[in-house]
């Protein structure tokens, strides 16, 4: 590098300021004496606005542990007297703004005279580099849910479970909602909300939708009114109509015992699409309901296009429908739309008796959740019947 005659000192702390990392000096007491440019550019602050404050207190702010207790920040800013350099690969700096970067830095005190220690500091902004790194581990963390998913598939390790719901004028169980659940490779049950959304996001949920319809018309089959959820990709799929007609045809099911549910968002990509899906199952006799109604913002344009029998008002409304007065007008106002329609509600994820009356109170139909029953294996709530898992 040339530095050139006459400014070489000028070209030199340019240069510096353009290849290092952020740097800072702490007296003995941690309080900030030198903060050079990249570090003012990193951390928003100007060196004047920092010399004399404890860098730590700057810098790290106190967090929650999660029970709310404040936890004590990293002391290690203060800098150390047995001569050791300080090395930490892995923190969080707080800049002027409150936002957070994460670095690694490394503290090295010096004697500036005897038995007084500074420190020099010396930091880089990792944030980038750690945001890769978490990429990187979801990836790897999706491709290994994917290979369960498909050994699932492949091994005949799904599982459906059913929910009851229930009248809320008699208090009888008027149908049961499938839910799919898969089974590991050590055979523990894992939710849907582990693996669902990496299956819709990789194309093979439509594989799980169309084994959850065979599971609802085998039921249907045998008398039992029950619910099946279907995700955007199978409303998408030109083969799903044909599906449900084929497991009519080998079942035997009278088609008026299903169920069929779409949520707002699996309406919302290709409306035509939807709309010719939902006339056509519809057609052959299904019945349709509209999940977590209200959490978008076509749910009411979509009552004037689509033959809808049951709105289902989504968990988001009902589980503090008694701390929240929106909540309480945001379902009140769904039961009156519902009524105006001809159709019929369901609340979903209802959790204890006092909002179970309130829903009565509020003319909801019919109601599910941990406070009537928590979903169960097929075997198990259609027992003693066969094992249709």
């Amino acid at each position: 590098m040339n530095l050139g005659t006459e400014s070489s000192g000028e070209n030199l702390r340019s240069y510096l300021v353009a290849v290092t990392e952020g740097m800072f000096t702490l007296d003995s007491d941690g309080r900030l004496t030198h903060l050079n440019p990249s570090g003012q550019r990193l951390l928003g602050w100007s060196e004047e606005e920092l010399v004399g404050r404890v860098m730590r207190d700057m810098t790290q702010q106190p967090a929650s542990n999660g029970s709310g207790t404040r936890v004590e920040a990293d002391p290690l800013l203060n800098g150390r007297s047995d001569g050791k350099p300080i090395r930490v690969s892995d923190a969080t700096f707080t800049c002027k703004d409150a936002t957070e970067i994460q670095v690694s830095y490394t503290s090295t005190p010096y004697e500036i005279t005897a038995g007084v220690v500074n420190s020099v500091v010396i930091f880089s902004d990792n944030t980038e580099r750690r945001r890769k790194e978490l990429e990187l581990q979801t990836r790897q963390d999706w491709l290994r849910w994917l290979h369960q998913i498909r050994f699932a598939l492949d091994n005949k390790h799904l599982v459906a479970f059913a929910q009851p719901i229930v009248s809320l004028d008699s208090g009888e169980t008027v149908m049961r909602e499938l839910l799919a659940r898969m089974r590991d490779e050590n055979g523990a049950i894992v939710s849907a909300a582990r693996f669902m959304p990496i299956a819709e996001e990789y194309g093979m949920v439509s594989e799980i939708d169309r084994w959850m319809v065979g599971k609802a018309t085998d039921l249907a089959a045998r008398g039992h009114r029950v619910s099946v959820n279907l995700s955007v990709r199978s409303v998408e799929n030109d083969g799903m109509i044909e599906h449900f007609q084929t497991c009519l045809k080998e079942s035997g099911a009278d088609p008026s015992l299903i169920v069929v549910e779409l949520t707002e968002t699996a309406l919302a990509g290709d409306q035509t699409a939807a709309v010719v899906f939902v006339k056509a199952i519809k057609a052959i006799g299904f019945q349709m309901a509209l999940d977590d109604f209200g959490t978008g913002y076509g749910g009411f344009s979509y009552l004037k296009q689509l033959p809808v029998d049951y709105l289902k008002i989504d968990i988001e409304f009902v589980s503090d429908l008694l701390h929240s007065e929106p909540s309480r007008n945001v379902v009140h106002s769904m039961v009156k739309l519902a009524k105006s329609f001809g159709y019929r509600t369901i609340a979903e994820g209802v959790e204890d008796e006092e909002t179970l009356r309130t829903l009565v109170e509020f003319g909801v139909d019919m109601a599910q959740g941990y406070v009537i029953s928590r979903p169960a294996p097929i075997s198990e709530v259609f027992a003693p019947e066969r094992d249709t898992t």
